[in-house]
């Protein structure tokens, strides 16, 4: 018997001792590391978010650790040695890669189980969006934006060049037209197209029915028709002189700048820019007005949706913990960022909150949402990308007479890292 009681005791030592060891003590909050890119006033903002959480929990706080400069190497060495932050930002295009390494934690059985947070359902999320926060069928975070890419245009350009401003049935035709219409060679041009690959060739492919990477066929179609079609149109205008500036004007003045200062009547950027800012003279040259981009020749509306997603470390010390701090922290930024990634959130209301946008902007990026879409992504990520810059983009902008040649010799060598 005395044996018996003394085996009892040891057991329920060593159960003690285990318990103290797998989580917080009574009473002590858990704190939880978050790495993202922000600075500035951005951070100051999410500062706020967090301070307000963290007011509200008695078991974690969060504390922010911004990295704006070289975010993604710092990103992956604290990672890689063990010392990375308990809840992190992340690029779309590093998902599959960490998930499959597994360096960040698969949340889909606590959405599954969550019944109480509103931004655990998936089912609200634009699909085409929630994608990128899921590889091979599970979800490893869930993305926190959703901005699909506008036309932003000067009124005041328009109207002294007798152009009618764009509409959402606007076509590549019309707007090739208006391009031109609206360029004084050397003075100032109808849009503009930089040499750091923006806006995204990948949306003209889209808009015209191709694409640059089918995950499921394990292809790479940037030689087909639809896609010759779309880097033609693109290249045609690309510092033309006729259309968009030439390179080295960019190089001078600046790209965004260019279209602030007035020297460009249309740009291509996210729908929550603002475009009425810092060389704009806060507003007093004119009041930018935003539009659908033009269709392309397949008749779609296609347009690109930047997101990023936040995702929990794997080797988090406490997972569940982190993930009530990962789905309260996902909600506020909804709240907090236009447009949210959640139908329910997407709304002309919360779009109108940011800054310098109107019930007219509203109402054309409300047009637009369910017409965005974000890229393919793949393992090889980065390789991929590399192969793409290197020997699709850069002799295409180079030697746009031999766009076809390009395309088929490059085309082998993307589709080997979807295999």
């Amino acid at each position: 018997m005395k044996k018996l009681l003394a085996i009892i005791a040891v057991l329920a030592l060593c159960a003690a001792l285990f318990a103290g060891c797998g989580g917080p003590k009574a009473g002590e909050k858990v704190t939880l590391r978050l790495t993202t890119w922000t600075a500035g006033e951005e951070a100051a903002e999410l500062q706020k978010i967090l301070d307000d959480i963290n007011s509200k929990n008695t078991d974690f706080q969060i504390i922010h650790e911004p990295s704006p400069a070289d975010y993604q190497t710092k990103l992956m060495t604290t990672l890689s040695g063990g010392s990375g932050a308990d809840l992190m930002w992340l690029d779309q295009a590093v998902v599959p890669g960490l998930a499959a390494k597994g360096a960040i934690l698969d949340i889909s059985d606590y959405l599954k189980n969550d019944k109480e947070n509103a931004a655990a359902k998936v089912d609200d999320y634009f699909p085409k969006i929630l994608q990128i926060a899921n590889y091979q069928d599970k979800y490893f975070g869930l993305p926190w934006v959703a901005q699909p890419i506008m036309l932003y245009y000067n009124p005041k350009m328009f109207a002294a060049a007798g152009v009618q401003p764009p509409t959402a049935d606007w076509t590549w035709k019309e707007f090739l037209a208006a391009s031109a219409k609206l360029t004084i060679p050397g003075q100032q041009w109808g849009f503009i197209i930089n040499t750091d690959n923006w806006p995204p060739q990948a949306i003209f492919v889209w808009q015209a029915g191709g694409e640059i990477m089918d995950v499921a066929s394990k292809t790479c179609p940037i030689d087909s028709p639809q896609a010759l079609e779309a880097f033609n149109y693109y290249y045609g205008m690309y510092g033309d002189n006729k259309h968009c500036p030439p390179a080295s004007t960019i190089k001078e003045q600046g790209n965004e700048q260019m279209f602030r200062n007035g020297k460009v009547a249309m740009f291509m950027g996210g729908a929550a820019d603002n475009h009425a800012q810092d060389g704009n003279l806060d507003n007093k040259l004119f009041t930018p007005l935003i539009a659908p981009l033009p269709k392309g020749p397949s008749g779609k509306s296609v347009t690109f949706g930047w997101s990023a997603i936040t995702a929990i470390n794997a080797k988090t010390a406490n997972p569940a913990i982190a993930y009530k701090a990962f789905i309260q922290l996902t909600d506020a930024i909804h709240h907090w960022k236009v447009v949210a990634p959640r139908k329910s959130l997407a709304t002309e209301e919360n779009i109108m909150k940011a800054p310098h946008k109107t019930k007219a902007d509203a109402d054309q990026i409300m047009l637009v949402l369910n017409d965005m879409r974000c890229f393919n992504n793949i393992l090889r990520q980065s390789e991929w990308d590399d192969v793409w810059y290197k020997e699709v983009l850069e002799p295409m902008r180079t030697d746009p007479k031999n766009i076809a040649a390009i395309a088929k010799k490059a085309r082998p060598k993307l589709e080997s890292y979807l295999k």
